[in-house]
């Protein structure tokens, strides 16, 4: 099968930082992150968020639908 990586914790302040508004140049500079791992983990963060919503659509869960938020905006 294919292997799994563990999530990067120290890339979920950087995104949590930039979702809460603060400025992308100043987010990357503080992570010491360059701006491509971020697009690519930010995508990652959007595809798996995709995942979860469409897990279990309809069932009542507050999780599938708080993840479709997420992503929609």
């Amino acid at each position: 099968g294919v292997g799994q990586r563990e999530p990067d914790l120290g890339f979920a302040w950087a995104a949590y930082e930039w979702a809460s508004g603060k400025g992308l140049d100043e987010v990357l500079r503080e992570a010491e992150m360059p701006a491509g791992d971020f697009v690519r983990w930010t995508k990652q963060i959007i595809d798996v968020l995709g995942q979860i919503a469409a897990a279990a659509p309809g069932q009542g869960s507050t999780v599938p639908k708080a993840a479709r938020r997420a992503v929609d905006g």
